[in-house]
């Protein structure tokens, strides 16, 4: 057989032959080797001495006196015009013509994968609408215990606050029954009351995860309270203490409901969080309350006021949704490229399509372009998709420029295919690839992705971690899409020009690594 390349006659010789002599077990591999040397010009190395070392050592009894590398033609059989388009770049090559083939092949592998087009368009899509759907909502129908032993019924029903606290004198209030117009307040969704005779039996429901908190009122609860009004600092401190509506939280691990409303239903509550929040909403229903007692008693409300919180940005409104957002979009968007990305050289070995383009003379700078060009498309695409979702269709509210959103996310998918390009490269297969994507999946999230816009601030962890998480890819594009998104700062602003800033330092680092790791496995 003769082997042949540009016109050039690199070996002829029988098959059996050039295997022994190159100690391969296919031909492929020996046009491989042979290619590489004339590209190399290194083509007259391959003395007949050499190969009849090699032969011998196979103990073989083939004669190579009808061999000899060193007369492959050196003229070339079919004249093939000089690509004047050629153009070198740094030591690398670029060819239109390569370049359209490699793109036509990149596209054809893409859109025959019907399955992987589906995954591709479908996930993100699903994964922020139950983000959206799940994360950040208020929590509803918890079970908290009410131990009211003022009325003789404990959840007062058919109760109206009609005259239960009249003004008389210049500065004084009678009150009538005001447990019964306090659980009047906590009609609330997030609450869900299960009434209990004794306040053994109620705290012993928290030990047995039935409930996450128990609310008591004593027997002479607004008696209590009228004396701790009008004697001020000369209450006696048991008058005190009866005139307090206790509270016992459960703020461990787990609480299991087996409390329905009309069946009965289980359910396991979080409790740190839920705890927390339960703490929370009783204070603030508790404020509700007192102010209007105090405006029914014709006292002025400011009294109730020892703190006056205003807000410069955002609202009091804001849900944990917004604050969870930009950490939402930007990890979606690199982890999703990342994915992507990180089966491409993989791909292109197994199936044998990269020893192909460098026999064919394929510069690692061709290969490369051509492979960010299509995932450029993708995370055009995913830009798009993730942005419309968020803020057109679950309406989260936007302050400042959607541009500057979008030009953070879209720099984010790139970095994302620059890491996953990475993955790609120095993995020798899919299951290595998956292990290095998930592992810095998990240890990003935990430094970067959870404390700056998932579940806890930066600001909680050692100063050490909180230097390494700002040199992560979207750490501080978090804070910068945040700003942008609450704030309404420009690009002009050093916090918001960051995130880009640090977007593109990661970029361009992971595509001159990529080059010169790609060069290297060549």
């Amino acid at each position: 057989i003769g082997l042949m390349r540009n016109g050039k006659l690199l070996a002829e010789e029988s098959p059996t032959k050039l295997l022994n002599i190159f100690q391969t077990e296919v031909l492929e591999e020996v046009f491989f080797i042979l290619s590489q040397r004339q590209s190399e010009g290194r083509l007259n190395e391959l003395t007949l001495a050499g190969s009849l070392t090699q032969v011998q050592n196979s103990n073989t009894d083939v004669s190579l006196v009808s061999f000899d590398t060193t007369r492959g033609s050196t003229d070339v059989l079919t004249e093939t015009p000089k690509n004047k388009k050629s153009k070198a770049v740094g030591g690398y090559t670029l060819n239109s013509k390569r370049i359209k083939a490699l793109l036509d092949k990149n596209w054809k592998q893409f859109y025959r994968n019907i399955s992987g087009m589906v995954f591709i368009f479908l996930f993100p899509i699903l994964q922020n609408v139950a983000f959206l759907l799940a994360v950040g909502r208020d929590v509803v129908d918890i079970p908290l215990a009410i131990v009211n032993h003022e009325s003789m019924s404990t959840l007062c029903p058919n109760f109206t606050a009609t005259n239960t606290a009249i003004p008389y004198d210049y500065s004084s209030c009678h009150f009538d029954n005001l447990s019964c117009r306090f659980l009047t307040y906590i009609e609330d969704p997030m609450i869900y009351k299960v009434k209990y005779d004794s306040l053994s039996d109620a705290l012993e429901s928290i030990k047995h995860g039935k409930v996450v908190g128990v609310l008591y009122m004593a027997e002479n609860f607004t008696e209590s309270f009228e004396d701790r009004i009008e004697e001020g600092r000369n209450i006696d401190a048991e008058v005190l203490d009866f005139s307090e509506i206790k509270v016992w939280l459960d703020m461990s691990s787990k609480t299991t409901n087996d409390f329905g409303k009309s069946t009965h239903f289980c359910c396991v509550f979080s409790d740190r969080q839920i705890g927390a929040t339960m703490k929370y909403k009783l204070l603030d229903l508790y404020k509700d309350f007192q102010n209007d007692l105090f405006k029914d008693c014709k006292y002025d409300t400011q009294l109730t006021d020892f703190i006056k919180l205003e807000t410069i940005y955002g609202s009091k409104d804001d849900t944990f949704t917004d604050y969870m957002t930009p950490g939402l979009v930007l990890t979606i968007m690199f982890f999703m490229m990342t994915i992507m990305a990180s089966q491409i050289i993989i791909t292109d070995r197994s199936e044998g399509v990269w020893d192909r383009s460098i026999i064919a003379g394929v510069s690692s700078l061709e290969i490369t372009i051509t492979h960010f060009i299509i995932q450029i498309g993708i995370v055009i695409v995913y830009t798009i998709q993730v942005l419309t979702i968020t803020f057109a269709i679950f309406k989260i509210e936007v302050t400042g420029s959607m541009w500057i959103l979008a030009i953070l996310t879209f720099l984010q998918g790139i970095a994302g295919v620059g890491y996953g390009f990475w993955i790609s490269i120095v993995s020798y297969n899919f299951t290595m690839a998956n292990v290095i994507t998930s592992g810095s999946f998990y240890i990003m999230i935990l430094l970067c992705g959870t404390v700056t816009g998932l579940m806890w601030p930066l600001e909680g962890m050692p100063l050490f971690l909180q230097w390494i998480a700002k040199c992560l890819p979207f750490t501080v594009a978090m804070d910068s899409f945040r700003n942008v998104m609450k704030k309404g700062w420009p690009l002009s602003n050093f916090d918001v020009f960051s995130g880009v800033g640090i977007e593109i330092i990661w970029i361009i680092l992971l595509s001159v690594v990529n080059l010169v790791l790609i060069q290297s496995k060549r």
